[in-house]
């Protein structure tokens, strides 16, 4: 099976240390998300709607108020102008807006966006959950995310300047246990396949925000990692990928540092995922299930074709070239 196999000790170097007091660790980029939204007194959050579901429900259920922008067009081009028209609409109270650095390749903000969030004191927050944290940002706060890029546990880094706080010392003894119990046993449901133990589900009751009992061991393999290795395997699968496949994707190649994925724009992209799976070969369709609701599907022209275009094919570190051939074979076939 050609997946997201786990790092290999290639990857690994002991004595690469690098000081990583400025970030906050996290076992999932959603527990980051859920984090920023209690901790920011958020009143709105500018969303765009191509984006996991996941995202949008933890605003949904701290009731903040959400608008919603299409960030890119069927070609992933930025849609600059139809962004700053929602930006400059009036919205009272404490607003953010958060930007998707889509599979790592999209980039930063556009300054031209950047100008308008500043016009109008609205907040930027960059979605990095498929990005190492070597990328640099003009926004102060930025989610890193590492769990499905390099296939591991260890999850997500927060990156919250101006902002003295360290989520070490939030929670006490007792909560950490709870935390341990809780995951103990919703663990043991999933494994007996029951379902009366759901107050433990994370995600829909918000128990868990922080991962303490996690911080050491995301630390470590933060730490440990010698991201230019890792960087430069990945980019150097993307680029091959786009020298040999036909396939129209407007992004700026300088951003692309340790994608996480390449994006192919195909037709169906259920059937090609399919032919690659009867292969034994694993990608990606981000994001084929949206969060519905018909008034926001109706106003966004691209996300429909999005779902159904976008089909991510491995980057991994640890492919070699005839895999990279093999999936190219597939594809054309």
């Amino acid at each position: 099976m050609i997946y997201n196999r786990s790092l290999k000790d290639d990857y690994l170097n002991e004595l690469n240390y690098r000081k990583s007091t400025s970030y906050i660790p996290f076992l999932l980029g959603r527990n980051a998300i859920n984090y920023l939204a209690d901790t920011l007194q958020m009143d709105n959050i500018i969303l765009p709607y191509y984006i996991c579901p996941m995202v949008i429900k933890i605003f949904k259920n701290k009731h903040i108020n959400i608008y919603y922008y299409e960030q890119f067009d069927n070609n992933l081009a930025i849609l600059e102008e139809d962004i700053i028209k929602i930006l400059e609409q009036k919205i009272i109270g404490k607003t953010y807006f958060l930007w998707n650095d889509y599979l790592g390749i999209t980039g930063d903000i556009p300054n031209k966006i950047y100008d308008v969030l500043n016009q109008q004191n609205i907040i930027p927050l960059i979605d990095a959950i498929h990005t190492l944290p070597i990328k640099t940002y003009q926004s102060n706060i930025v989610i890193y995310g590492f769990r499905k890029l390099l296939n591991e546990s260890f999850g997500a880094l927060l990156k919250f300047d101006n902002y003295n706080h360290s989520n070490e010392e939030e929670l006490n003894y007792l909560k950490k246990l709870y935390y341990k119990i809780g995951f103990f046993i919703k663990n043991i449901t999933l494994q007996n396949k029951l379902n009366y133990f759901n107050k433990f589900d994370f995600d829909s009751n918000e128990n868990l925000l922080y991962d303490n009992f996690k911080c050491d061991e995301i630390k470590s393999k933060h730490l440990k990692l010698d991201y230019k290795i890792i960087c430069k395997k990945r980019k150097d699968n993307f680029m091959f990928y786009h020298s040999q496949l036909s396939n129209k994707i407007d992004i700026n190649f300088d951003n692309i540092e340790c994608p996480y994925g390449y994006p192919l724009m195909v037709d169906d992209n259920r059937k090609y995922r399919q032919k690659l799976w009867d292969n034994d070969i694993h990608s990606f369709i981000l994001w084929g299930e949206l969060y519905e609701e018909k008034e926001n599907i109706k106003q966004f022209k691209y996300v429909q074709k999005l779902r159904n275009s976008n089909l991510i094919l491995p980057v991994n570190q640890d492919l070699t070239m005839e895999n990279l051939k093999t999936i190219i074979r597939i594809i054309k076939s």
